[in-house]
């Protein structure tokens, strides 16, 4: 994966909501966990609290679950249609 800058004010909802668009599956789990599913790889998350701005690292996991899942920013989702 090609190193891209980190933005830093980017909400979490915002994330999910990406996810979700692309096809995600987002499974609730204790407290603040969840995990995402995406063309059958997953991620695991901790929605941030108290606040909704994603970590760097939030950013950096989503990032590589969408390349590892083959939905790059280059590249449309399989659900997309064109």
């Amino acid at each position: 994966m090609r190193r891209r800058p980190r933005p830093s004010n980017l909400r979490w909802a915002d994330i999910e909501t990406l996810l979700a668009h692309l096809g995600a599956v987002v499974r609730e789990g204790k407290g603040s966990a969840i995990s995402v599913t995406l063309n059958g790889i997953t991620a695991y998350f901790h929605r941030p609290h108290p606040g909704d701005k994603a970590k760097k690292w939030h950013i950096a996991t989503a990032l590589r679950l969408m390349e590892e899942a083959g939905v790059g920013l280059d590249r449309p989702s399989r659900h997309l249609e064109p």
